[in-house]
């Protein structure tokens, strides 16, 4: 638990009450408290009712907790069951109970599942209405409308599984007075009432971003689910529904009638062609096998969440002395402190660490633990660890940092959205395992669908062996997903040396690093005067060179698939001189010549300060215009409507932002993207010109961050391509033992 909170005490009591009202004819209702530990059945004529007091909802010193953790969380559990000649309708009601103190209904969440689920809300968004007259005894505030006009046909049951929490994703249960020391209390009841059985017809409802609607929608451009009832219960009738081209058309087989088809139309922001693709399309295979969801972490504040990474060898030390605690709590900066730390040798007594917390601000946790007998210490850090299981080679731990409170349940495998320079993408996050494609004998893996269709990918297996499936995993390797190593540009002594292409700048002999080595060897070193003339897109960088010459020696013949996209070489400055991480004399002359100055992609991922964490939490699909307003960065072949088409060939690499998206910062092993990965390999994201040279960011596969190289280093390279949003697939689900298949 989180001291600091402990005094945020909240009763949340569920009382089941279940009323049966009968048209007509007298009404009875039924109490019985959750103190009772064995299972109840009470009978009103021929209406059954039953519940487990031993299940009930009963919280004491609740906190906060996540949506996730909340569906986990013991239900209550109760069953209606139909033993009339008479059809009923029936509605579930949440009615807040008017005591000392109360709580604020926002504050509170809730589940209902059963038949239909009911994603988690919002007690106070829910529908209300006046209390029942047969709960007229009762000191009611709200009545809140769990579940409407559902209807049981005889003999038939209905069960039901409740939950409620303390909503841990409202910001203000962790700051606001209103929710300290307060008390909660909700009373669930069943209403039901004798009702003429609807004839044997089958009913289609549409609803259009949320509003009852006659008709389905004219365009392609919804989200569409359907799910159809029987008699007010979810039955499984195949029912789809897909847009042909011209209508959507919705597909079931049903047997029986009193059928209801739900069909929900929401209009999402989705890239060019989402809604639209033809089956046996890469796009409509990657739309059929995925569902978009929230982002357990929020990338660029923290890596992608794992349940269980294991500490890596270059870090672990058996015998030093780690520092824990067994709370924590979460500072309003975002940081973490551990309350009443303590310490121990790792090697005497690694079993106490089990299920205890420690802190970092270091990517290599190098300030959690030490080679002396000393405590450490633990107040406002950034990362917060918790110790999963401990064995004497190391220990597995979940991580959490920018703030977050809890630690999630589950392992973080989504496709979510943001924007681009198209307009909206798709991108994969985490430890995804279906996003593996088949292409030009390789293997790749599937960063996202770009805003216009273009499906974006990276290297996983080049396939040196010529394997039949080169995705599967007796094929992988440490250095699987590149393909030999590069400098990203011969020299770094000025500015234009960050460049995907640059400009007028560098020794006459084409190889002195800087202009001192360049003198002694007799040569003349041209400084870059302006940011235009640095900038330029004139020279080939050495490793746009590289990567074009695999492209002809591995792909120049699928070049019909390839899509020509935007490759982001973020040659944007940061003029803000109050962003200096590591405390460089910074210059005015932006961007060219030996000027000391950092580039975009350092303010949006770095934290200004010494440590230079990636927590600054602002990465970006959109690339940058230059300095002046144009297109320097953004790389294209013939698209100069967007891009500056000054590219050759089809291929770029990933941007340090696309890594961030995917998962990666700060250690992590369980995202996709380092799989198959052991040396650092480049991005295409300039970093800064420092006191030695310039930088770009890069990936290191063996330590799992992300990182700033000087341009001169020698690094693996992993090439990146966009297919076209038509290409055809073959066969296959994404997964690793069955790819997506590209038909050429």
């Amino acid at each position: 638990m989180i001291k600091k909170y402990r005094k945020r005490i909240l009763i949340l009591a569920c009382l089941l009450l279940i009323t049966v009202l009968l048209a007509g004819v007298s009404y009875a209702v039924f109490n019985s408290y959750a103190s009772q530990n064995s299972t109840n059945t009470l009978a009103a004529t021929c209406i059954e009712l039953e519940f487990s007091g031993e299940d009930s909802v009963n919280l004491i010193n609740v906190y906060p907790i996540s949506d996730s953790e909340g569906l986990k969380t013991t239900p209550y559990k109760f069953k209606i069951k139909n033993k009339c000649k008479n059809y009923l309708e029936y509605m579930v009601i949440a009615s807040a109970i008017n005591i000392t103190n109360p709580l604020d209904s926002k504050y509170v969440k809730v589940n209902l599942s059963g038949d239909n689920e009911m994603e988690p809300v919002s007690l106070s968004s829910l529908k209300s209405i006046q209390t029942p007259s047969s709960l007229s005894g009762y000191s009611i505030k709200e009545n809140y409308v769990l579940k409407d006009n559902d209807g049981i046909l005889k003999d038939e049951e209905r069960n039901f599984e409740f939950r409620m929490w303390l909503d841990g994703e409202n910001e203000e249960t962790w700051t606001s007075e209103q929710v300290e020391s307060k008390n909660y209390q909700v009373k669930i009841s069943v209403i039901g009432t004798v009702k003429i059985e609807p004839k044997s017809d089958i009913y289609i409802a549409a609803l259009i971003d949320g509003e009852e609607s006659l008709t389905f929608p004219t365009t392609a451009d919804y989200m569409a689910k359907v799910n159809c009832t029987r008699g007010g219960k979810k039955v499984d009738t195949n029912a789809s529904i897909k847009w042909t081209g011209a209508r959507w058309a919705l597909t079931t087989t049903i047997t029986d009638g009193n059928t209801r088809c739900n069909v929900s139309f929401v209009a999402e922001p989705a890239p060019d062609g989402w809604y639209a693709a033809e089956d046996g399309t890469l796009l409509a295979a990657i739309k059929s096998d995925n569902e978009l969801e929230p982002t357990i972490t929020t990338p660029g504040t923290a890596t992608s969440y794992s349940l269980a990474d294991k500490i890596p060898d270059w870090i672990f030390n058996v015998d030093a002395y780690y520092t824990y605690g067994d709370t924590y709590k979460v500072n309003s900066d975002g940081t973490y402190t551990i309350e009443n730390p303590k310490k121990i040798k790792y090697s005497d007594e690694l079993s106490i660490l089990k299920g205890k917390y420690m802190v970092s601000s270091q990517d290599n946790y190098s300030d959690a633990f030490s080679s002396n007998d000393e405590l450490l210490d633990t107040t406002n850090k950034k990362q917060l660890l918790l110790i999963r299981d401990t064995a004497s080679d190391g220990f597995t731990y979940s991580k959490i940092s920018g703030g977050m409170k809890t630690f999630p349940k589950e392992t973080e495998a989504v496709m979510a959205t943001t924007a681009d320079d198209y307009g909206t993408s798709y991108y994969f996050r985490g430890a995804v395992e279906n996003n593996y494609i088949e292409f030009a004998n390789k293997c790749w893996r599937i960063v996202r669908v770009t805003g216009n269709g273009s499906i974006k990918l990276a290297l996983f297996n080049n396939n040196a062996n010529s394997s039949t499936n080169p995705c599967a995993e007796v094929n992988d390797s440490k250095e699987a997903a590149t393909v030999g190593s590069s400098m990203f540009n011969y020299a770094h002594g000025d500015n234009a040396f960050v460049g995907f292409m640059y400009g007028n700048a560098g020794c006459s002999n084409g190889t002195s690093i800087n202009k001192n080595e360049c003198t002694s060897a007799g040569g003349t070193w041209n400084a870059s005067t302006s940011y235009a003339n640095a900038q330029a897109n004139v020279n080939k960088s050495t490793i746009l060179k590289y990567l074009e010459e695999w492209y002809n020696n591995n792909l120049a013949s699928y070049d019909s698939y390839i899509a020509d996209t935007i490759w982001c070489n973020d040659k944007s400055t940061v003029k803000d001189t109050s962003f200096n991480p590591w405390g460089w004399t910074l210059g005015t002359n932006y961007g060219y010549g030996f000027n000391s100055n950092y580039y975009s992609a350092n303010k949006r991922l770095l934290q200004n300060d010494e440590y230079g964490l990636m927590l600054a939490g602002n990465p970006s699909l959109i690339c940058p215009n230059d300095n002046n307003g144009g297109k320097l960065s953004k790389f294209t072949v013939s698209d100069t409507t967007n891009g500056n088409g000054n590219l050759d060939k089809k291929i770029g690499l990933l941007t340090a932002d696309e890594v961030v998206f995917a998962g990666g910062g700060e250690v992590n092993y369980s995202f996709y993207l380092i799989k198959n990965t052991y040396t650092w390999w480049w991005t295409m994201s300039p970093g800064d010109l420092g006191n030695v040279g310039t930088s770009m960011w890069g990936v290191s596969g063996d330590h799992s961050i992300v990182g700033i190289y000087l341009t001169i280093r020698s690094r693996a390279v992993r090439p990146s391509i966009s297919l076209v949003s038509t290409v055809r697939v073959t066969s296959g689900n994404g997964t690793r033992n069955n790819p997506y298949k590209i038909t050429v």
